[in-house]
């Protein structure tokens, strides 16, 4: 099992061609404007590289450093009206993310009982957003993560698809509760760049040590809101300390593929897709009900609510006419408690779904 953790020496060649077959995949997302491009076209070439029978595999710690910089991200995105935002319309959010954690539950019911698909699969894989992590726990607390995978991130693209779509629709839409915050500004000091890289390793190292779940990204995130409320430090993310971890986190997920694997999860596309689209519609209704709770546009309602990646809605609300603010501040909400609620909404799905585990076949 050695060359699944460590590259061989025969392998060496392979990482060029995976580089070389990543790039134009990447560049096809971009040109396309597909959110969240430089996660998506690493994990399928490497999918690709897998499914043509390659053994490449990275450590597992390359999720630890790229959850470490996109706890960064999310500390970035948390300022003072959206944190002020929270505290006055907080019962409105946290019912909305109940609403959200149970359709995710609804969803994991029906594909471990209509499909093969075990119960702890097939509710990690039904939680909305935090795609790579909710793929992280689900190799620690039980359930096939490359399995977990295909579900989170196909539904990604589908979700990202849908999103974009209506985003357009109701761009007309521009109601606002409070001012759009947008992060502008030159690139930044290399200085900022490595105290950046500081908070990042801290957070990682602290994190696995507690075991929390998700432990890098929570612990980094709590750092980084704490040193930039008190004015310590401006986290820098250059788009290329972004590409590196979102593209080191897309290899990692592409390469845990096998052929066989593969070829047998594609018998559970077609409840994926139904699964995913009422996912999206019941997250949908919530939307509906937050935006006239708070009396801003039904755009911002659907994007807060969608069950996306939280960095990839960032990117359509940031594009569209939908009020930033809002939308990070529920999707940050609901971040944070679907990964503080999933281990345990998971082990009640497993004891709901009791005999059901035991006799599917898990792929």
């Amino acid at each position: 099992m050695r060359h699944r953790l460590h590259l061989s020496r025969a392998g060496y060649w392979q990482w060029p061609a995976l580089l070389a077959l990543t790039a134009p995949l990447t560049l096809l997302g971009v040109g396309l404007h597909i959110s969240s491009a430089f996660f998506i076209g690493p994990m399928l070439g490497a999918i690709l590289f897998s499914f043509a029978g390659s053994s490449l595999r990275l450590h597992r710690d390359v999720t630890v450093g790229s959850q470490a910089i996109i706890g960064c991200v999310v500390a970035r995105s948390l300022d003072a009206p959206i944190l002020l935002f929270v505290v006055a319309h907080w019962p409105t959010i946290l019912v909305v993310v109940g609403i959200t954690a149970l359709a995710g539950c609804l969803v994991a019911w029906g594909l471990a009982r209509f499909t093969s698909l075990d119960g702890p699969t097939a509710s990690w894989g039904a939680m909305p957003g935090a795609a790579g992590v909710m793929v992280a726990l689900a190799a620690e607390y039980g359930g096939d993560p490359r399995q977990v995978a295909l579900m989170q991130y196909f539904r990604l693209i589908i979700v990202v698809s849908t999103a974009s779509l209506v985003a357009r629709l109701l761009a007309s839409d521009t109601v606002h509760a409070v001012p759009v915050v947008v992060h502008q500004g030159a690139p930044a000091p290399i200085i900022a760049v490595v105290e950046t890289l500081l908070i990042g390793a801290a957070g990682a190292t602290l994190g696995r040590f507690f075991r929390l779940p998700a432990g890098p990204l929570l612990v980094t995130a709590l750092f980084g809101v704490v040193l930039r409320f008190y004015g310590i430090v401006d986290l820098a993310l250059p788009p290329w300390l972004l590409l590196l971890a979102y593209g080191a986190l897309g290899w990692f997920v592409g390469l845990q593929f096998d052929r066989a694997m593969l070829v047998a999860a594609l018998r559970t596309v077609p409840a994926i897709v139904g699964a995913t689209f009422v996912l999206i519609a019941v997250c949908s209704a919530a939307g509906w009900v937050l935006a006239h709770s708070l009396r801003t546009d039904d755009l911002t309602g659907y994007l807060a609510t969608s069950p996306g990646g939280i960095d990839s809605i960032a990117i359509i609300a940031l594009g569209s006419k939908a009020n930033t603010s809002v939308v990070m501040a529920v999707q940050t909400i609901r971040f944070f408690s679907i990964i503080v609620v999933a281990p345990y909404l998971v082990g009640a799905m497993r004891r709901f779904v009791g005999a059901a585990d035991v006799s599917a076949p898990v792929l």
